[in-house]
């Protein structure tokens, strides 16, 4: 497991075997390519998300040879003990890591990991107040007969838009201040204050269903 900040940083290749010197027929070279497509589209998205600052510190890494794990099904009695005894050694790792004092001289810690998160979640939503207050001061896009937002929030029961209204004066008033108060956390010299000096590689904020 990563013992600073520092580690896990780098991204995750497939590398291929070297080019055959005799017969092309030997070539393995296609196979991997289609191999590494194929764990790309499985692994993706874990692979990156482990890569990123408040993750990559809570993961230990168990290695396996090709006949553990994965679709070995079959594996005996024997294979699958060891191999949960590397499963205990990486837990060890991380419960010594997460329950070790503040002071311990340590890096990777409860506190630093909790700072950590904390830190990056700023970034990321200060990268969100900043594209919403661009959003904001753009209403309208320049369409003829748009609306300000403000204008939308309070706009009469009969009026359209009819889907997801608000049907109270105090929620009206809730997302007016939250409209504004968003806009004023991404304008002006301090907007991206909590960009600078953020744990790298700095993650991003995105609009997905939730599941």
């Amino acid at each position: 497991m990563a013992h600073d900040n520092g580690d896990g940083y780098q991204r995750w290749w497939y590398r291929f075997p070297a080019r055959p010197r005799r017969a092309l027929i030997m070539d393995k070279r296609l196979t991997a390519f289609l191999g590494a497509a194929v764990k790309t589209m499985q692994n993706r998205i874990d692979e990156a998300q482990m890569r990123a600052p408040g993750y990559r510190d809570r993961v230990a890494h168990v290695e396996m040879d090709d006949e553990e794990g994965g679709m070995n099904l079959n594996m005996g009695e024997e294979l699958i003990h060891h191999l949960s005894l590397r499963g205990q050694d990486a837990a060890g790792l991380l419960r010594r890591a997460y329950t070790a004092e503040y002071d311990s001289g340590r890096v990777i810690t409860w506190d630093n990991h909790r700072w950590i998160r904390l830190r990056s979640a700023l970034a990321v939503m200060e990268q969100m107040h900043v594209e919403f207050a661009e959003g904001v001061r753009g209403e309208g896009d320049g369409v003829e007969g748009g609306r300000t937002y403000q204008e939308l929030i309070w706009r009469p029961d009969g009026d359209a838009p009819k889907s997801y209204k608000l049907r109270s004066d105090p929620r009206r008033r809730r997302a007016e201040y939250e409209l504004e108060t968003i806009r004023d956390l991404g304008s002006g010299d301090e907007a991206r204050a909590m960009t600078i000096g953020a744990p790298k590689p700095t993650p991003q904020g995105r609009i997905v269903p939730k599941e």
